[in-house]
């Protein structure tokens, strides 16, 4: 069946092939097929990752590009960044007139499919902000987790469609801005877990006995954990923020500056107190912005 300009489908009859066989790619055609999603299956350069993601799905492993784009209403590249064009260049001169292709990267916008208009009904970027670790596993956060999304009107349109079949909420971001929005997907995600490991660092310093790495990360993680559960309680970030700052608790700040002195641990302490104290309203608010200024 032929996507049209025209008529775009609002049964969710879609054949959905993926170019590239990648743990986000291949966790995401998981979770469409179980929301009810058709999946044609997986082409990869190398046979062997789209024969994997294929089995894992379910689905077909594809040895040759054109025969997935041929049996393929839409299109997923699921391959590096600096490989997304590469499969556009290779892909726009096979027949795309009722196409659709979209990307899953964070950091790319749909221009990188270039003179897409002509070639095909349609192109975005999907992104889905989740961390995926492994091509056999889906997520849990997945299901509440939003489509971001930029590109061609037809293209949102569809996507839209297929959000409301698997319960996503589709958010919409300005194509100019997807660097400053992977750089914050970059701070809540993988440098978190860096600010966790400073903090586990410093908690295993005030064991009785060394080496306990594997305690103080238990410890360091489920403190954040149940910081974010209090997010989910409160429904809003700062809101949930304990400690001394919301306290009002000058002095027990300026005994953490001191036993902090000289440190990357008193450089981080300070950089997230003032962005705290930037969102909060608290009585000791200026005497605080003196304590923790950069020397």
């Amino acid at each position: 069946m032929q996507i049209t300009d025209t008529d775009i489908r609002s049964n969710l009859s879609y054949k959905i092939g993926f170019i590239g066989g990648s743990k986000a790619g291949t966790a995401f055609a998981g979770y469409l097929i179980k929301s009810g999603v058709k999946v044609q299956g997986f082409y990869s350069y190398n046979f062997n990752s789209a024969i994997a993601s294929a089995y894992i799905t379910r689905t077909r492993a594809y040895d040759n590009l054109q025969a997935l784009v041929i049996d393929s209403d839409i299109l997923f590249v699921s391959v590096k960044d600096a490989y997304i064009h590469n499969i556009w260049q290779k892909i726009q001169y096979f027949d795309l007139n009722n196409k659709i292709i979209y990307h899953l990267s964070g950091f790319l916008s749909s221009s990188v499919f270039d003179n897409f208009d002509g070639r095909c009904l349609g192109a975005a970027s999907v992104h889905i902000p989740v961390a995926f670790t492994n091509k056999d596993t889906v997520p849990r956060k997945l299901k509440t987790a939003p489509f971001v999304v930029e590109g061609s009107n037809i293209a949102i349109h569809a996507i839209t469609q297929i959000a409301s079949q698997t319960k996503n909420a589709i958010i919409r971001i300005k194509p100019t801005a997807k660097d400053k929005y992977h750089a914050a997907c970059v701070l809540s995600s993988s440098l978190i877990l860096a600010l966790l490991k400073s903090a586990s660092n410093l908690v295993e310093q005030a064991f009785e006995v060394s080496s306990q790495v594997q305690a103080s990360e238990n410890l360091v993680s489920n403190l954040a954990i149940s910081a974010l559960e209090n997010v989910n309680i409160n429904n809003n970030l700062i809101a949930a923020a304990t400690g001394p700052i919301v306290r009002n608790d000058i002095a027990m700040v300026a005994k953490h500056l001191e036993v902090l002195q000289n440190s990357e641990h008193q450089a981080l302490y300070k950089m997230l107190s003032n962005i705290l104290l930037d969102n909060v309203n608290v009585e000791a608010k200026h005497a605080f912005k003196n304590i923790l200024k950069y020397s």
